[in-house]
């Protein structure tokens, strides 16, 4: 999924809440978009994994606190925000995790959800761990890369497990 700020994410898997998302990827530019517990392309978690470390997004609403158009040195518009008090599709972003090896090449990739945890595994390491960190309960997985962002995946499997 390339070009796309939203991403994509798959037709099934409303309702998944425990899984294991497997995929293989290979990074050729900057990063890859790894989606998760998607309600929809406006509500989302996405593991943004770069060569050397990975960016814990959530994409939501985000309320406007001020009005204000910012332009760059060449005239083109870089920050637009709207009216104060309304509502616009945003991405709320955490602290960079640096992996402690470089991916380089085809790498296996492995992210569970389990209730409100989630961990992200790289080549059988887990590289990001957190209990706390999904707050929505359901949802479906996708792949998202935008601008100068490309990967490639291949053999994705989405494994379901039972809740206790």
């Amino acid at each position: 999924m390339t070009g796309s700020d939203a991403g994509g994410i798959t037709k099934v898997g409303r309702f998944w809440e425990n899984y294991d998302l497997l995929f293989k990827a290979h990074i050729l530019y900057n990063c890859i978009g790894v989606i998760i517990r998607a309600e929809s392309l406006s509500s989302y978690y996405m593991f943004q994994i770069h060569k050397d470390c990975i960016i814990p997004h959530r994409r939501s609403l985000i309320r406007v606190k001020e009005s204000s158009l910012d332009v760059d040195e060449k005239g083109l518009i870089k920050n637009l925000k709207i009216a104060p008090g309304l509502y616009i599709v945003g991405w709320n972003t955490d602290d960079k995790v640096p992996l402690q090896k470089q991916i380089d090449g085809w790498f296996d990739c492995k992210i569970t959800a389990s209730g409100s945890s989630v961990a992200v595994y790289i080549n059988g390491i887990i590289v990001f761990e957190d209990k706390e960190f999904l707050q929505i309960p359901t949802g479906k997985i996708g792949f998202r890369n935008d601008g100068p962002e490309k990967a490639i995946v291949k053999d994705i499997k989405v494994i379901t497990k039972q809740s206790f």
